[in-house]
């Protein structure tokens, strides 16, 4: 296999995405994370667009909650299993937003807080690059920090929501804080 064949297999996957055939696109980039003389760099590529398929065929699916999950584990292995990546900050931006999702995709409107905390979590990881292998090219981009601090945000006031009066408004004050600093360009 050549680098153009690698490139193939990866453009194959995205064509069925694009042509909203999720599984089929799940099939091609999960065959292309498997196979071990795959280019590391273009493993990553899939991996992202495997998780970016889960998260797409989860509002079609009866089973949402499965797919967020499955999504989740393809932006968890990046952080692992690619931990020098530069892409890293952005994969932890994606598991916070599907942490977020199955925060809210509890039975009749309930809110999972576990889930809201390991968001939160997620989107700090990226605001803070708090990796002990990721370098200082591996910092997230304007757009990914602007992207954590509004998720950072909505968590903590879904957080609020299920807190005591007396905390609430620390969670409130502390989502505002969030997104002024998007607001007003301070992250």
């Amino acid at each position: 296999a050549t680098a153009l064949t690698h490139q193939a297999r990866v453009q194959a996957g995205r064509a069925a995405f694009a042509r909203q055939g999720y599984n089929n696109a799940a099939d091609y980039f999960t065959s292309f994370i498997n196979d071990e003389k795959a280019p590391p760099d273009l493993k990553v590529e899939a991996l992202f667009a495997l998780g970016d398929t889960f998260i797409r065929s989860a509002s079609s699916s009866t089973n949402a909650v499965k797919q967020y999950e499955q999504a989740l584990g393809a932006f968890k292995l990046i952080s692992s299993a690619f931990s020098t990546n530069s892409r890293v900050p952005l994969a932890w931006g994606k598991a916070g937003h599907c942490y977020m999702q199955l925060a809210l995709a509890g039975p009749k409107g309930a809110v999972d807080s576990k889930s809201l905390t390991l968001a939160t979590n997620e989107y700090w990881r990226v605001l803070t690059n708090s990796a002990v292998k990721v370098d200082l090219s591996a910092r997230a981009r304007g757009a990914t920090r602007s992207e954590a601090e509004i998720g950072l945000g909505q968590a903590l006031e879904r957080l609020a929501e299920l807190a005591a009066p007396g905390e609430r408004t620390n969670l409130l004050h502390a989502a505002q804080y969030h997104y002024q600093r998007v607001l007003y360009e301070n992250n």
